[in-house]
């Protein structure tokens, strides 16, 4: 297979989105989709920063075309899906100005970084790109998979519930968080779930499967636990990290044990729309917000100590932000139009601290 090689099945996957605190076998049927957005929470008030961070553009593309954002190895990854119908995944080096291609399919479902490698889904299919190559390793044959991550020497794949879809939507299939070895070899199935559009995280000891349920998964083998349900405000976002998941819904970044127990809201805005861990911080991104046509909260980048301690507001950026990474050199997120017109690109912007 070449870089170029193109997968024709697109891939359906149908979207509807997961607080009890009581932690609980995961059982019962799906629960029907409701807005996430939250107008009514009473956010968190912070001053703009006094040395606020430098922003620069690092890459453009047609406006909404530009999705996902992770960051490793020095380098910028996204996938980019724009009017001509393929998909293709650029990488594009700090040190660089040009982004490259590693894959062109018409369809990139999900990816993931790890061991100088990306994982990469299509309509069917678990790809292996390594670094210098210029064919990707089929790992697996899998359909409908909706997010990636990698945890040592495994890639957890979650897929999306089409038993629900109406109409000619492709086979009606079970949500499924399987687990598949980095370099190939038997696939396991770690749990069920009937999310259509689940958001995945992992720590070295569980995933965490997130939408309208909450639901915590040891990697290791063992029944999946439920953590929290929010019918109304499902997940957009999570991360896990030594035994605690943090996540975004409602408005509300929320951390919660693995084990179980109540959440604890550790910040409000109108919107959010996702969440990174990194050296000792919580990074979380604020999408803008209107209210009757009224601009009331603007997108920006916000971080907090793990430890503990307040917010702190690191910069403002125009239009909406949709995804974010983080790494030792800075922040980055990828920001489109506040509304489409004639001119708007979508950007990915890099937020350096200042000196």
């Amino acid at each position: 297979m070449s870089f170029a090689w193109l997968i024709s099945v697109a891939l359906s996957v149908a979207c509807s989105d997961g607080v009890d605190g009581q932690p609980h076998a995961h059982t019962g049927p799906p629960v029907p989709a409701q807005s996430s957005i939250n107008l009514n929470v009473r956010p968190h008030t912070m001053p703009l920063p006094t040395r606020p961070w430098t922003i620069t553009t690092r890459a453009t593309g047609e406006a909404w075309s530009l999705y996902s954002l992770e960051v490793a190895g020095g380098a910028l990854y996204w996938r980019e899906c724009g009017t001509g119908g393929a998909c293709t995944l650029r990488r594009l080096a700090h040190a660089e100005q040009t982004p490259g291609t590693l894959l062109t399919s018409s369809v990139i479902s999900a990816f993931a970084l790890a061991h100088e490698s990306a994982f990469v889904t299509t309509s069917t299919e678990l790809l292996r790109l390594d670094s210098g190559s210029k064919d990707p390793t089929l790992l697996a044959s899998i359909p409908a998979v909706v997010d990636l991550a990698v945890i040592g020497n495994r890639v957890l794949a979650v897929t999306g519930d089409t038993q629900s879809m109406e109409g000619p939507a492709g086979p009606r299939l079970p949500g499924q968080l399987i687990s598949v070895p980095v370099h190939g070899g038997p696939i396991t199935l770690l749990a069920s779930h009937t999310a259509s559009s689940p958001r995945l995280a992992a720590d070295d000891a569980h995933a965490f499967v997130a939408e309208e349920r909450l639901m915590s998964v040891p990697l290791q083998g063992g029944e999946a636990l439920e953590l929290e349900r929010d019918n109304v405000n499902p997940a957009h976002a999570v991360a896990a990290s030594n035994g605690w998941v943090y996540v975004v819904a409602g408005g509300e970044l929320r951390r919660l044990s693995a084990k179980g127990g109540p959440a604890a809201v550790l910040y409000r805005a109108r919107i959010l729309s996702g969440v990174r861990l990194h050296a000792g911080f919580v990074y979380i991104a604020r999408n803008l917000a209107f209210d009757r046509g009224r601009l009331v909260e603007a997108a920006a980048v916000v971080r907090l100590p793990l430890a503990g301690g307040p917010p702190e507001l690191l910069a403002e950026v125009s239009g909406r932000l949709l995804a974010m990474a983080v790494d030792d050199a800075g922040v980055y997120v990828l920001v489109s139009p506040a509304a489409p017109s004639v001119g708007e690109v979508d950007r990915v912007l890099a937020l350096r601290p200042p000196p």
